[in-house]
């Protein structure tokens, strides 16, 4: 990977001194020298460009512009040693990331270790196919109502899905460039949901993965709950997976003895039968929630489980037909097998909470999933056990992740007491919770369903029965 550095101190510089050790390294002092660089007419290959926020002839963000305007292919971050608030969102407006000194090479090389290379451009449906059940046997088939005894793979019935004409399609790609790359106009939301609205009687199971780059956040228990909610409230049929590769946390919030893990279903000779699958999971009394953790115990003396991508995804895919929706605990991990399963997703909710290294790792996590051709458009960033007087608002929060879908998730010190109770805290709580009512609204941007369907203001109420 070539690095671009711009800084004045040059190589006596502490972006050259932590960086060249490692990497292919070109060091360059000013702007203009900078925009010479990268404009080159013999094509230099450059992957990552790292400027301090000061030039001797202008500002760091003024490059990263144009970098983001003339090379939007290549990452930018803006360093500096003072890691303001104003700093980091003057960055961002910029296009770039935001880089603290002193930083991590390793941090740098796990953000951008991907080549640029673009993947190939897929169809809307692309990624839900991926995740299509598996072909359910004759004698079974009527336990589940799936698209496969409809003849085909799309999660939309014949009738109602709309195929492009190639009129459209030229329409809506963009014409290639020698800056720019193609890309398809992404569908717009609202016409997705009103025709998934439309097969609500119809199977379609919906894969949420939470997860976090930083431990310790509520990544587990919003899980827990969101599921709850799901099941207990609205009764969809809904199972939680564990894919955590430390220490499990699933089995701590409900009153459950675990017969069956993730490492059992990995170790199974053999795929188990249709008619079999239900019986393999725990089923949580209170809530109805089915569960496959990832170890039986909570403890660090057992041996970690090893998952692989292609694991992972089996699995989701044998629950597909039983489920209306699957809740997937990812961990804190940022391997292979969670880019997977952010990739077959169709709703990613990255945790975090405020304090400003979670807030950092949340920050690099868009860029890592574009390096890696997943859409960004599915990530929503939760901002759990949000409060007054950590030194940050709540806005200034949300603007350093600086993700366009958020929701925010208030403290309230009962969660944590409850679940040593093992008992989801919606389960206790009810409606009666400002959480719950977080959490139900959480739900309503994931999920289509008629309890969700905006209803008629006070005002509207009136007017209809004056």
């Amino acid at each position: 990977m070539k690095i671009l550095i711009v800084d004045s101190h040059r190589e006596t510089g502490e972006l050259y001194m932590t960086l060249a050790p490692f990497f292919d390294v070109q060091v360059v002092d000013e702007f203009e020298e900078a925009k010479a660089y990268l404009d080159r007419p013999d094509g230099v290959q450059v992957d990552v460009v790292i400027v301090r926020f000061l030039l001797p002839d202008g500002k760091g963000t003024e490059l990263a512009a144009y970098v983001k305007e003339y090379h939007p292919e290549i990452p930018v971050f803006v360093a500096n040693e003072d890691a303001s608030l104003d700093h980091w969102k003057e960055a961002t407006a910029a296009g770039a990331l935001f880089l603290p000194i002193p930083f991590d090479a390793a941090k740098v090389k796990q953000v951008c270790g991907r080549n640029k290379k673009k993947p190939p451009i897929e169809t809307p449906d692309q990624n839900r196919q991926q995740l299509q059940p598996k072909a359910v046997p004759q004698e079974t088939a009527v336990k589940s109502v799936s698209k496969e005894e409809k003849g085909t793979p799309s999660p939309l019935p014949d009738a109602e899905q709309e195929v492009p004409s190639a009129s459209k399609r030229e329409e809506e790609i963009e014409v290639p460039s020698p800056t720019k790359t193609v890309s398809i106009a992404p569908e717009p939301k609202k016409r997705v949901k009103k025709l998934r609205q439309k097969i609500y009687n119809e199977h379609y199971c919906t894969v949420i993965t939470v997860f976090s780059p930083k431990g310790g956040v509520g990544k587990t228990t919003t899980t827990v709950n969101l599921a709850s909610l799901l099941k207990t409230e609205l009764d969809i049929r809904t199972a939680i997976l564990e894919f955590s590769r430390q220490t499990g946390n699933v089995l701590g919030h409900f009153p459950l003895n675990p017969t069956m893990d993730v490492g059992n279903w990995l170790e199974l000779s053999k795929p188990p039968k249709e008619t079999e699958i239900e019986d393999m999971l725990l089923w949580c009394p209170n809530t109805e929630v089915a569960v496959l953790p990832t170890r039986k115990l909570l403890d660090d003396d057992q041996e970690k489980v090893k998952i692989k991508p292609e694991e992972a995804t089996d699995i989701i895919q044998t629950l597909h037909p039983h489920f209306d929706c699957i809740v997937i605990d990812g961990g804190t991990i940022l391997d292979d097998v969670l880019f997977k399963l952010l990739e077959v997703s169709d709703h990613v909710l990255m945790i975090s909470k405020m304090e400003r290294e979670t807030l950092q790792d949340c920050h690099y996590m868009p860029l890592m999933m574009e390096r890696r051709g997943i859409d960004t458009e599915k990530l929503m960033n939760v901002l759990n056990q949000a409060k007054k007087g950590l030194g940050l608002s709540i806005s200034d929060a949300k603007d350093m992740v600086g993700v366009q879908n958020s929701h925010v998730i208030h403290f309230d010190p009962g969660v944590e007491k409850v679940a040593k109770e093992k008992e989801p805290y919606i389960i206790r709580t009810k409606s009666k919770s400002k959480y719950f009512k977080e959490i139900w609204d959480l739900a309503s941007k994931l999920i289509d369903h008629p309890e969700f369907e905006d209803q008629p203001s006070l005002f509207q109420k009136l007017k209809f029965w004056g």
